[in-house]
Parts: C-alpha cells; sequence; structure tokens
C-alpha cells in the first residue's frame, strides 16, 4: 500500500523531531542553531526523518575529501551533506561530480567562495552526470550570464547570486543577453512598488526567471498581490522574505495561500527551538506551503523539480549567510 503523502501540520512534526538527530551528528561542531533547523527542516521538507550517524559520517567524509583551507571544511559541509543525501542517488559520487563542476567555474572566472560550491551542488543536483564539455559550456555560460546582469546592476549583483544565476544558465535556453533584460526589466517593474532595492530584489527576479510558464507581466502583477496579501496577514514584508515571496509566485499561490504560511507559522513559532528564531519560522513556513498541493498551481513536473532544486538552493545559501563571519578571512579551495 502506498504511503499517504504527508501534509504540512506532519512536516512540522517532522521538523521538530528532526532537530534533535541533527544537533547529535554535529555535536560538538559549533553548528549554530539557525543552521541546525534549516536542515531538519531541510529533511521535513522531503518527509524523511535524519539518520544522525549516516548523516555525520558524510559531512565527515566531506570534510575529509578537503584541502586544509578549503570552506567546505567549515560548517557549510553539514548543508551540502544533506542536499547531497536528500537530492543525489550516491552522494559520494555526486559530491565527486560537484568538485569537478565547481572547479570547472572557477576556471571560468567565479570567485572561490562559500557560495560557488553552493553553486556547483544546486548543478549537480539537478544535473549529476554532465560530461566535461558540458560543464565547461554551462560554467562558460554562466559566466557570461553574471556579467550581463552585473553589467544592469553593479551594486546590487554579488556572489550570493551565483546559485540561480547558475540554476538560469542551465535551465533557460536563450542567449544571456535576453535573460539579463528579462530579468532588468523585472527588477525595474517590482522597484516601483513597495519593494526595496538591493540584492534581496535582485535575487527575487532570478527566482521569477526560473519560471518560463509565465510572462514578465504576469510574475509582477502576483508577486505584488502575495507582497500585500503578506503584509495584510502576517507584517511588513522585510527583504529577507522577498525570496519567500519569489517561491510562492512562482509556485502559483493566492493571496488566500498567506493565511496557511501565517498558520504554520504561529505553529513552527510555538516550538522551543524557534524561540529566538521567529523569522526562521516564517521563512520555513513559506517553503512548506510552497512544497504542498496548492489551489492554483497549473506547474509541470520540470517545474516541481526545480522548485526543489530552487528551495534547497536557498536554504543553502541562508546557512553560507550564517557562516559567513566565520570564513571570510579564509582562501583556497
Amino acid at each position: 500500500m502506498q504511503e499517504r503523502a504527508m501534509n504540512v501540520t506532519d512536516k512540522i512534526d517532522l521538523l521538530e523531531r528532526n532537530e534533535q538527530p541533527v544537533k547529535k551528528a554535529s555535536a560538538w561542531t559549533g553548528l549554530d542553531t539557525k543552521t541546525r533547523l534549516l536542515i531538519a527542516a531541510m529533511f521535513a521538507n522531503k518527509e524523511q526523518e535524519v539518520d544522525p550517524d549516516a548523516f555525520k559520517d558524510l559531512a565527515d567524509w566531506i570534510k575529509e575529501q578537503t584541502s586544509a583551507w578549503s570552506y567546505l571544511r567549515t560548517n557549510i559541509r553539514f548543508s551540502v551533506a544533506a542536499n547531497l543525501m536528500l537530492y543525489t542517488a550516491d552522494p559520494k559520487k555526486a559530491f565527486d561530480s560537484m568538485m569537478q563542476m565547481y572547479d570547472q567555474l572557477i576556471d571560468s572566472g567565479f570567485r572561490r567562495h562559500n557560495v560557488t560550491y553552493l553553486a556547483a551542488l544546486a548543478v549537480t543536483t539537478q544535473e549529476p552526470e554532465l560530461s566535461n564539455e558540458e560543464r565547461v559550456r554551462l560554467a562558460d555560460r554562466a559566466i557570461a550570464l553574471y556579467k550581463a546582469i552585473r553589467n544592469d546592476r553593479m551594486f546590487s549583483t554579488n556572489e550570493y547570486d551565483y546559485p540561480l544565476v547558475v540554476l538560469l544558465a542551465a535551465g533557460r535556453e536563450e542567449p544571456v543577453e535576453a535573460i539579463a533584460r528579462e530579468v532588468n526589466d523585472t527588477y525595474e517593474r517590482l522597484r516601483k512598488g513597495h519593494w526595496k532595492r538591493g540584492n534581496d530584489l535582485q535575487g527575487l527576479t532570478h527566482i521569477l526567471a526560473l519560471d518560463t510558464e509565465k510572462s514578465v507581466d504576469e510574475h509582477v502583477q502576483r508577486a505584488n498581490d502575495l507582497f500585500e496579501a503578506w503584509e495584510r496577514e502576517l507584517r511588513r514584508v522585510k527583504p529577507a522574505f522577498y525570496s519567500e515571496i519569489g517561491v510562492l509566485t512562482v509556485r502559483s499561490a493566492i493571496t488566500q495561500d498567506i493565511t496557511i504560511v501565517r498558520d504554520l507559522e504561529e505553529r513552527i513559532n510555538t516550538l522551543p527551538a524557534f524561540r529566538w528564531n521567529k523569522e526562521l519560522g516564517t521563512m520555513i513556513a513559506a517553503q512548506f506551503t510552497a512544497s504542498s498541493d496548492l489551489e492554483e498551481s497549473p506547474v509541470s513536473e520540470h517545474m516541481m523539480t526545480t522548485l526543489a532544486i530552487l528551495q534547497q538552493a536557498e536554504m543553502a545559501m541562508m546557512m553560507a549567510t550564517v557562516g559567513a563571519v566565520t570564513v571570510a578571512t579564509t582562501s583556497g579551495n
């Protein structure tokens, strides 16, 4: 008999259960509470319980594969391990593919940075069997797209755009100049509304550009509608929540779905671990809502796969942001 798919309430229960196994696997590593909760949420969103021994073993193995000054020797390795376990059939083989993709991104002009690993990770979880020629082609296309976007938005484009830009280069077939124009057009239209300028708004435009099933007009209208609903049902929309609204927009959420986000947020934030992490509770509530069967979501299976990759990349980026201070002075590969 096929098991019943989890509803969002089940996922919250699983999130709570998953926290302790993640805590056990990362004991004495200094992994912060926010990252621990994000990893627990990632597994819950995929309806999986955390095996603390398997998780720890993979994270330790990743550390052993890297050089002394590698970013992967920091706690970002737990994010990488979680994503490989959740999104690949053979995590160790996929890690090797990820490292080959990372090296090619560096060769093509991307900076050595923790999010460059996450860009390679995002590609690997979506395309684990790329040939050397395909990796070269993708990396060259991605750096060309990054430069085209940065040419339009120099002060709001930085390394934290790498994962989504690489996913755009992989998922869109149009010339990079056309993609960059679309991203810029979406940015200009959104900034005329209530959205604040900056990298968070730019990240939102990248998320919207991953969805080729809607026009720029449709993206802007739905995003604006969800923005207004968020402010009615929740609170002021901080730039930190822009990505969540972007995911909900691509997922064809309707304004009533923000009520679901609110209800989930209230329940998540009653958990003891979220006492001092209320904003994170809101983000996870939005992620769980975006993964559920929304009332108006005529998206293809391919788009659902892209959304899954987007969600894990976004969570990994948040983890990287949390750990940025600890690795800011390190270098190497």
